[in-house]
């Protein structure tokens, strides 16, 4: 499971921690980020007026093409 981030030099992919997987809900996160303005993981911190978009991809499912 990840999310992958689009901006606009690249993009970047952030595999969920297995502890987070059970309760992890993709729109929970979008909102998240959209009322705090960021995203912050170990090692990693996006602003969100730097986020052009996001998708999610399950372990088993390739990302949608764009």
């Amino acid at each position: 499971m990840k999310i992958i981030f689009f901006l606009p030099a690249g993009v970047i992919e952030y595999p969920i921690p297995e502890a987070q997987q059970a309760a992890f809900h993709f729109g929970q996160i979008a909102t998240q980020i959209r009322m705090a303005g960021y995203f912050m993981a170990d090692n990693l911190y996006l602003n969100h007026a730097y986020i052009v978009g996001m998708s999610f991809s399950p372990d088993d499912a390739p990302p949608p093409l764009r």
